[in-house]
């Protein structure tokens, strides 16, 4: 075999194993969709009244669940409007939101008291 091919070779044999290692680290053969339980739940951290790294997007379809979620470093009521589903944080805990995926369209997540958006929920038919 001539050296260029034996890099071609060497080069093909890294890609794959980087991409199997890929695969089985991120869940191999299940479901790619956004927000879907292959991807893992999200996590939106509130740290002083405001999502750490700025307002979420989430995307969901109509025959999963809406899942995600919040911590906060103070207590707070988080709101999933459209759903009208809320939940109270703790200071220095997290709730968990696991809301049937019924209504499509755009959705805000908010904290209640001061009306700061968290997340754009979308939900797809």
């Amino acid at each position: 075999m001539s050296r260029n091919a034996l890099r071609v070779l060497g080069a093909a044999v890294v890609i794959a194993f980087a991409g199997g290692l890929y695969l089985l680290l991120d869940g191999a053969g299940e479901d790619r969709r956004p927000g879907s339980a292959a991807e893992g739940v999200p996590t939106i951290v509130v740290r002083d009244g405001e999502p750490v790294g700025g307002v979420r997007e989430l995307s969901f379809y109509s025959d999963e669940a809406i899942r995600f979620r919040v911590s906060s470093d103070t207590a707070q009521e988080v709101h999933l409007h459209g759903y009208d589903v809320a939940k109270e944080v703790e200071p220095g805990g997290s709730v968990a939101f696991d809301v049937p995926a019924d209504i499509a369209g755009i959705f805000e997540a908010e904290l209640e008291d001061s009306e700061q958006q968290i997340a754009r929920v979308t939900v797809r038919p």
